[in-house]
């Protein structure tokens, strides 16, 4: 069992911004931002679970923002994703960035990435554009 005391908390990471939800007609959105490693993946799991049961609409996560991210948060996204599947409901990732897309096709997880459409278009939630005009 990982003892979770002694891993730092997300917030106390300067690179390090905790996941958003926020809701684009039918879906859920998870939006992950920074480095998304081991120390954010719990942070990561209770957001999307918390998406996947606020009501039973299929769940994006958008990579767009992401610096860096390794094999716990894959694990997460991929129990995610099995998880919904199980329910007949989807997990599918969209923009991934450039570290976050070498590390799908590493994992051979690219079938996952939405096709690019009018995903470009669509901005983080408010709070995020708050915080870039500061």
């Amino acid at each position: 069992m990982v003892d979770h005391a002694r891993w730092p908390d997300v917030a106390d990471r300067p690179h390090a911004t905790p996941p958003r939800l926020s809701h684009e007609g039918d879906r859920t959105v998870v939006w992950l931002d920074g480095e998304n490693d081991l120390a954010t993946s719990g942070a990561l799991a209770d957001t999307l679970a918390a998406g996947m049961w606020a009501d039973l609409a299929d769940v994006v996560v958008d990579l767009r923002r992401v610096t860096f991210i390794d094999a716990a948060t894959i694990g997460v996204l991929v129990r995610g994703r099995n998880t919904l599947d199980s329910k007949g409901r989807r997990l599918t990732l969209r923009s991934p960035s450039i570290p976050a897309d070498r590390v799908l096709a590493l994992c051979e997880l690219t079938m996952l990435v939405e096709p690019c459409g009018n995903a470009e278009a669509v901005e983080a939630p408010d709070q995020d554009r708050r915080r870039r005009r500061s």
